[in-house]
């Protein structure tokens, strides 16, 4: 897709998102463009090409990446098999 192609020359990062700023173990970014990992860079693609506008982008953004939106370290989707596919199967 055009997105993936656009974004696929950042640099790879261990883990370089967290909770935000007001997170309470990792206050890494909710998100960002310049740098990425395998699964963030699935989730940040995905929120584009669904996203009309950045508001949209923020929402989906929190929707894919956390269980039922909650921004929390426990609530993130971090195993592929075990609770990203379950819990974004709607998209």
């Amino acid at each position: 897709s055009y997105l993936s192609a656009a974004l696929s020359n950042r640099p790879y990062i261990i883990e370089p998102l967290g909770e935000g700023k007001t997170g309470k173990f990792n206050q890494k970014p909710l998100y960002r463009l310049d740098a990425f990992d395998c699964q963030t860079f699935v989730e940040t693609v995905m929120a584009l090409s669904l996203a009309h506008n950045l508001a949209e982008f923020k929402r989906l953004i929190v929707n894919i990446r956390y269980a039922n939106g909650n921004i929390a370290f426990a609530k993130r989707n971090h195993f592929p098999s075990a609770d990203w596919l379950p819990d974004n199967s709607n998209y």
